[in-house]
């Protein structure tokens, strides 16, 4: 791949949990799902247990409930069948148009807490390639301040092998 490419993605309204962020940052792109999102996201409950408090951010917390979003699941088996390499299964997704959501391990990740310390899995969205640089353009929740803009986007390199192990060393 020698262009750069880069997906719709906005600051989402919720960002306490990756999976309502990643899906806010995708879907209120589209101006008309605000109303949903004001819909699904008013009624905050909790359910306190013995081992811990758990707080639901919306009626539900199923990625298929949420319109305007296809969601895709695919095992590590797979992925590797059809491509030898990661990287190019999430170009290929980012060519069709298609956000890729994985575990990486921060182990890899420079500019991590975890980097060269500490096996630690991060889920991260990426949402774009820049070609210039030869990375991945990719939102979560950074530890480092050089990684943490106010939208936590980070460029992740995919040309080294450290970035491309940090998806192949977690456990599946």
């Amino acid at each position: 791949m020698s262009r750069s490419i880069c997906l719709p993605l906005t600051d989402p309204i919720v960002d306490v949990h990756s999976l309502h962020s990643f899906v806010q940052s995708i879907i209120l792109t589209q101006e008309q799902m605000l109303n949903w999102v004001y819909a699904n996201y008013i009624h905050l409950f909790a359910i306190p247990d013995k081992t811990a408090d758990f707080i639901h951010f919306a009626i539900s917390s199923r990625p298929q409930d949420i319109p305007n979003l296809f969601l895709s699941r695919l095992h590590r088996d797979q992925v590797n069948r059809w491509f030898p390499d990661i990287r190019g299964f999430v170009l290929d997704c980012l060519e069709q148009g298609y956000y890729f959501s994985t575990l990486v391990n921060e182990f890899y990740i420079p500019g991590t807490s975890a980097f060269q310390t500490y096996d630690y899995p991060h889920h991260v969205m990426f949402y774009g390639y820049d070609a210039e640089q030869d990375a991945l353009l990719a939102a979560g929740y950074f530890s480092s301040p050089r990684n943490s803009p106010k939208s936590g986007k980070c460029r992740l390199p995919c040309s080294k092998r450290p970035s491309r192990r940090s998806v192949r060393t977690l456990q599946a």
